[in-house]
């Protein structure tokens, strides 16, 4: 009887497993499997890095390189990727597949293959839980294919789609508090998954541990019966921790020291928005099929980040759940851990359609270290993992006719299924000039030769085409995330990041180029902006030839020689120089010319032409825009124009308008000279003119055209 049973779970768990798999391929899979080594999973900039990074594992050991730092990105400096999604243990895992056919198929697999997994070890525990295998067939496909797993999907962030080991973790906690599970195997099995884990995605392990801990300490609670079981089982899940701190130690360290141990952040702390709990946008075939996708939805959080989408059906079946009477306690453990999840999910502010309403509980830990990296709306990942749960119960059962059930169950999986209708959302082309395809690159490049390609850093491809050249150059770029501060400062990184201009252009571009030891820029003729950076190239002093789809612009030594030492604090300070000249300039034509004074705006005088075009990004930004350009009417009919400076610019430019100025503000709010300064900090530098000073400010600059050079 035992073997019949155990060969009947055998076949349930094979066929699950393949359900899942198949279903991973109709709604991801199609438009990669004609093209399985030339296009690669995800869209948009995401996917780039994730290609990169299971490309650069395997590449660092057989190279004898660092695995936790690499000199290829953000050259000559380097990147410690110790506290980025680097996918560690995916690229080892796939190494034979990348190393036989290259990082793109390796890429291409994983995401096929990570969602079938968290639906399949989701699948094992529910039907662990309710001993039923078609309802817990049903709650796998909610977890493994949930909106948080769609959303990453389209990123192609396998730290985050690869969510299979949640289940697995709170699979073993429940057999060993049933005393199903020794102490030793417990232990040990646990320790194991978290050392995965945390070689996987350190998002997912911080996730787990915190709800973890709560959903143990909630279930003790609610049943004072499992209050001794549940002491033993926490005393072993610290055991199995330690265990697993002291294995990953030698990357552990590191990675806590890249993050500043915890001292900034690294993410924003935005969450899941109110409004998106019942809209389907068009990741979800529901969004598209009824015209969901054309609803605008500004959502304060990350395009990927869908997980605050639970739709209709789930909802009503949930309610059913907890309107029954049975089983009060189990009803209650999952009332309080959905209400503290979602609660947490939230963030540390209420928001409906990407406005702020009222402050939530997140906010009290949002300060804390290593906490104060969390990106909220991930966390919900353990809602959608609660409700699988919920409704396989509920559907395994509610005392109602089997028809029904279908009905309902379908219902339920159509809300959440990923729109597979457009296929750019799932695949993207690398787009490789031929310069690279051909292998001209050897030719005309030396290696480890550091090139500055464009488009730049998110706007293009330039990770992408450094893993499939297989690291044969070195760049100052990279799509890492958040943008190394060293890098951020420098001027020039407006344009590549934002497009907008800045003043001096060609020179700033020469200064990095010369301070980061760049020996030639690859240019796609491609890219949208191709003609704007022609222009920027100094053909005095540059070598210029076209080869296979990209122009190859080598700047001679001589000219960037003068730049070796030239710093991003001295670069920013000449361009806030020019910018404020031209900004009180504006100021004072937009004045004379008779506009009203309240409509001020970067966005107003350009639209004028008073500013230079393109210095503003965005035309119906008010006070500083993104890229530092202050300009706004201020109290008692006066003007504020300003920059987003670094500290060290500050004394400078506050003792040149210091006569003319009715304020100098910095950091903006507080006058200048009554805050600490910390010269390592940037901060709005504002300047409050009465009208009639303007002119007399603009008499008394150096304006930028005549400024010297450096």
């Amino acid at each position: 009887m035992d073997t019949n049973r155990a060969r009947a779970a055998i076949g349930q768990n094979c066929g699950a497993y393949v359900l899942y798999q198949t279903l991973a391929v109709l709604f991801f899979g199609l438009p990669l499997l004609p093209r399985l080594a030339t296009v690669y999973a995800g869209s948009g900039p995401d996917p780039q890095f994730m290609l990169w990074s299971i490309a650069w594992w395997p590449y660092a050991l057989s190279h004898h390189l660092n695995p936790l730092h690499t000199q290829l990105i953000w050259a000559p400096e380097g990147f410690n990727l110790a506290w980025s999604t680097s996918n560690l243990l995916q690229g080892l895992l796939i190494e034979p597949i990348t190393a036989r056919f290259g990082p793109v198929v390796g890429l291409n697999l994983l995401q096929l293959i990570m969602p079938a997994l968290s639906a399949w070890t989701a699948f094992l525990l529910i039907r662990d839980l309710i001993g039923k295998a078609w309802p817990a067939l049903l709650g796998g496909y909610l977890y493994g294919f949930s909106p948080f797993i769609i959303g990453h999907q389209m990123g192609a962030h396998l730290f985050a789609s690869g969510a299979f080991l949640l289940p697995v973790a709170a699979h073993l906690t429940i057999k060993h508090l049933d005393r199903r599970l020794t102490d030793r195997w417990f232990v040990s099995r646990l320790a194991l998954t978290l050392i995965a884990q945390f070689l996987m995605g350190l998002e997912l392990l911080a996730t787990g541990a915190i709800f973890g801990a709560i959903a143990l300490g909630v279930a003790c609670l609610i049943g004072r019966e499992r209050r001794p079981d549940g002491r033993r089982t926490a005393v072993r899940i610290m055991i199995a921790s330690g265990v697993a701190v002291l294995a990953a130690t030698p990357i552990l360290l590191p990675t806590l020291t890249a993050s500043g141990m915890g001292r900034h952040r690294v993410w924003s702390d935005h969450g899941v928005d109110l409004l998106e709990l019942l809209v389907p946008g068009h990741a979800f075939l529901l969004g598209e099929l009824f015209h969901f996708d054309r609803i605008e939805l500004p959502y304060d959080h990350f395009s990927r980040d869908l997980g605050g989408y639970v739709g209709l059906p789930i909802l009503i079946v949930a309610g059913l759940f907890f309107a029954r009477r049975n089983k009060r306690e189990r009803r209650r453990f999952f009332a309080v851990m959905l209400a503290i999840t979602y609660v947490a999910a939230l963030g540390p502010a209420l928001h409906f359609g990407g406005r702020a309403l009222v402050t939530m509980p997140w906010r009290l830990f949002d300060s804390l270290p290593f906490i104060n990296s969390a990106q909220a709306a991930r966390f919900a990942i353990v809602v959608d993992l609660l409700l699988a749960i919920i409704v396989a119960i509920w559907i395994a059962e509610a005392p109602i006719r089997a028809p029904l059930k279908v009905a309902l169950a379908a219902l339920v999986v159509f809300s959440i299924m990923p729109n597979f209708r457009d296929s750019s959302l799932w695949a993207s082309d690398p787009n490789l000039p031929d310069f690279f395809t051909s292998g001209e690159y050897r030719r005309r490049l030396g290696p480890n030769e550091n090139v500055l390609l464009i488009p730049y850093g998110s706007k293009g491809q330039a990770m992408a085409w450094q893993a499939l050249t297989e690291m044969y150059f070195t760049m100052p770029e990279g799509w890492t995330g958040p943008t190394p501060p060293s890098f951020a400062a420098w001027p020039i990184m407006e344009v590549f990041n934002y497009g907008v201009d800045i003043p001096e252009k060609q020179l700033q571009l020469e200064a990095f180029m010369g301070a980061h030891d760049v020996a030639a820029i690859v240019i796609d003729q491609r890219g949208p902006d191709f003609g704007q950076w022609m222009e920027l190239i100094d053909r005095r002093n540059t070598a210029i030839e076209e080869v296979g789809g990209v122009v190859i612009a080598r700047p001679s030594s001589a000219s960037l020689d003068q730049f070796k030492s030239q710093t991003a604090a001295a670069m920013q300070c000449r361009r806030d120089d020019a910018r404020l000249d031209a900004l009180i300039v504006a100021a004072d034509r937009y004045v004379k010319a008779g506009f009203p004074i309240d409509r001020l705006t970067p966005g107003a005088v350009e639209d004028r032409g008073f500013l230079p075009p393109n210095w503003v990004e965005s035309k119906d930004q008010g006070g500083f825009t993104r890229a530092g350009l202050g300009l706004e009417p201020a109290e008692h009919g006066r003007v504020m124009i300003g920059v987003t400076t670094s500290a060290q610019c500050v004394p400078a430019l506050a003792e040149r308008y210091r006569t003319s100025a009715a304020e100098v503000r910095f950091p903006a709010p507080h006058r200048w000279g009554t805050k600490r300064l910390d010269v390592s900090r940037e901060g709005k530098l504002a300047l409050i003119f009465t009208p009639d000073k303007l002119a007399a400010a603009i008499t008394a600059s150096d304006l930028a055209l005549h400024r010297a050079p450096p």
